[in-house]
């Protein structure tokens, strides 16, 4: 059997899909069965570790996107 040798933008693009597609699975699963997601997992962490005063002056700031700006961070931080 002969290998195929694929180009690093190739092998990157292929890695983020596999990525895309277990964190959409990790997803359903923690919405269906309440698997543990790790990313929301992180998200509870920072907002335990942030301030009250910085915490209030950024859902003040952002209001309904607070939350989902954390949730892009808790993403980011789990892929990193």
């Amino acid at each position: 059997m002969e290998s195929v040798k694929l180009s690093r933008g190739t092998g990157a693009t292929l890695g983020a899909l596999a990525t895309l597609g277990l964190i959409g699975w990790l997803f359903l699963a923690h919405r269906w069965w309440r698997w543990p997601f790790v990313p929301l997992d992180i998200t509870d962490f920072i907002i335990r570790l942030t301030p009250g005063p910085i915490a209030t002056a950024g859902i003040e700031a952002l209001g309904v996107w607070a939350q989902r700006t954390l949730m892009v961070f808790g993403l980011l931080i789990s892929l990193g």
